[in-house]
């Protein structure tokens, strides 16, 4: 009896959870989090193979006692709707380095630096209908910044 138990309720568990992965979506554990130090990459959830819809993602890049420096390296999202806004300072809302916010296909040609810390804000709309078609996200390279250092390219 137990056995039948737990094997109707596994079941029952894990069609539960596919229909409301596949039918509502889950959030994306992607969107957003925090990176202390070092060199690498962000990149919006999904990419290169496209976004969710009403993603409101925020990213922390931390590199104490040194300046950072953000510069993107691929951009495609949905154009006036899906954006991402550059921030630097310890606090998001705080005065400082602040963008209007980036979207389109066209790619921000500035590297954007600040002491310690700088931020990103990704945020989609419900949906695509002003602008259909695959939007593939963004890729953004952080590292300590060196003013004299080549600029990595694709």
């Amino acid at each position: 009896f137990l056995s039948f138990f737990l094997s109707f309720f596994l079941s029952f568990f894990l069609s539960f959870f596919l229909s409301a992965v596949l039918c509502l979506g889950l959030p994306d554990a992607s969107c957003g989090g925090t990176v202390i130090g070092g060199r690498g990459y962000i990149t919006s959830p999904g990419y290169p193979n496209g976004y969710a819809h009403n993603l409101d993602c925020v990213y922390l890049v931390a590199i104490p006692n040194e300046k950072v420096e953000v510069l993107f390296m691929d951009f495609d999202t949905e154009t006036h709707y899906d954006y991402v806004a550059v921030y630097g300072g310890k606090y998001m809302n705080e005065e400082g380095l602040k963008t209007p916010g980036w979207s389109g296909s066209l790619l921000p040609t500035d590297s954007w630096k600040n002491e310690n810390y700088i931020w990103l804000h990704f945020k989609t709309n419900a949906n695509n209908d002003a602008d259909p078609g695959f939007h593939k996200g963004w890729k953004a390279l952080y590292r300590k910044y060196w003013p004299y250092m080549e600029v990595e390219k694709k």
